[in-house]
């Protein structure tokens, strides 16, 4: 569920995107990418490339994406105190992590 919402704030916001969803909701993550990369595209008039927002899909791709301190400005990882805890280790990339449970700001 947290997909759209991100999605959403990073184009409001004016910035692109690498999403990470979980592998239990691989197929889901895929057609939510390509309905969010559709609107991007419909609602600019094709002035701003799908390609805005990424698709990252592996382990792999997210130890890749922890070096590229030089072009990502904060990495906002959604998931477990383990996950978040790894990413804060394995980069340079600023991190808005949080501790265990639903954090929120309103």
């Amino acid at each position: 569920d947290s997909l759209p919402q991100i999605s959403a704030l990073a184009i409001a916001s004016g910035n692109g995107l690498l999403l990470k969803g979980g592998k239990e909701a691989a197929h889901s993550n895929a057609a939510l990418h390509r309905v969010i990369g559709d609107a991007v595209e419909e609602s600019s008039g094709g002035k701003v490339s799908r390609e805005i927002i990424a698709l990252v899909t592996s382990r792999g791709q997210v130890a890749d994406m922890l070096n590229l301190d030089d072009v990502i400005d904060l990495v906002i990882p959604r998931g477990s105190n383990k996950l978040v805890s790894y990413i804060k280790t394995n980069t340079r990339i600023p991190v808005l992590g949080h501790a265990d449970g639903v954090c929120h700001v309103y």
